[in-house]
C-alpha cells in the first residue's frame, strides 16, 4: 500500500467462494449467518487476548474478522459500490465522533 492512499476491503471472488462454501456447509443462509456471528465473537476475543500478550498473530486474526464481515455482506447481496459508499460514510462518522469526544475531554 502506498503512502497517502487509503485501503478499503473489497469482496473479491475469494469472498464469494467462501460464502458459497459456508452456505453449503451450514445448510442455509440462517445457518451460515449463525456461524459467522459466533465466529466473529470468538475472533474478537482472540484478538483482544493476543494483543494483550504481545503476540503478533493478532494481525492474522483481525484479517479473519474482515473476511467474516465481507462474507456476511456478500451473503446478503450488498454490492461493492454500496460497501465503498458505506465505508466512507462510516469512517467519516468515526472521525466525527472521536473529534466530538476529544472536544468534550477536560484539558489538563
Amino acid at each position: 500500500m502506498m503512502s497517502g492512499t487509503s485501503y478499503r476491503p473489497k469482496p473479491g471472488p475469494e469472498v464469494a467462494e467462501i460464502e458459497q462454501l459456508s452456505r453449503k456447509l451450514h445448510g442455509s443462509v440462517t445457518g451460515a449467518d449463525d456461524f459467522t456471528f459466533h465466529s466473529l465473537a470468538e475472533h474478537v476475543e482472540e484478538v483482544r487476548g493476543l494483543l494483550g500478550e504481545g503476540d503478533s498473530h493478532w494481525k492474522a486474526e483481525t484479517i479473519d474478522i474482515i473476511i467474516h464481515a465481507l462474507v456476511l455482506l456478500n451473503r446478503h447481496r450488498v454490492t461493492e459500490a454500496e460497501i465503498d459508499e458505506l465505508f466512507v460514510k462510516r469512517a467519516d462518522r468515526f472521525k466525527e465522533k472521536i473529534a466530538a469526544s476529544l472536544k468534550e475531554q477536560p484539558r489538563g
